[in-house]
C-alpha cells in the first residue's frame, strides 16, 4: 500500500531540519575554535614582542 501523499516530503523536511541543526552546531564549534586560535596568536606575538 503506498504511504499517504506528503508524507515521504514530510521525512525530507524532518531530515533538511536535522541537517540544518547539526551544521549550525559546527558552526558553532568551529567559532569557538576560531576565538581560541585568534586569542593564541595573540598571546604567541605577545610573547614574541
Amino acid at each position: 500500500m503506498p504511504p499517504p501523499p506528503g508524507s515521504r516530503f514530510g521525512a525530507e523536511q524532518r531530515s533538511f531540519a536535522v541537517d540544518t541543526m547539526l551544521l549550525q552546531q559546527a558552526l558553532a564549534i568551529l567559532a569557538q575554535f576560531e576565538d581560541e586560535a585568534a586569542q593564541l596568536l595573540q598571546l604567541f606575538r605577545r610573547i614574541q614582542g
